[in-house]
């Protein structure tokens, strides 16, 4: 920072009041990937558990009246 006469002058980084390193991209990345993968994993789970229950059901009601699976 300098004065000019009645201008004072300011560089890129202290005019923005911080420096210019592109944190904030790599936060929103980061956020981005971890949301992603905890909403496929709350998807993932339930969907191969859920559907191995539901053919046991099935299964188990199909024997229960005599048929065949």
């Amino acid at each position: 920072m300098y004065k000019q006469g009645e201008e004072i002058h300011l560089d890129d980084v202290e005019a923005s009041g911080g420096s210019k390193e592109g944190v904030v991209r790599w936060v929103l990345a980061g956020g981005l990937l971890l949301a992603l993968i905890l909403m496929s994993i709350v998807w993932i789970i339930p969907a191969l558990t859920g559907a191995s229950d539901e053919n046991a059901a099935r299964h188990d009601r199909a024997s229960e009246q005599g048929r065949p699976n």
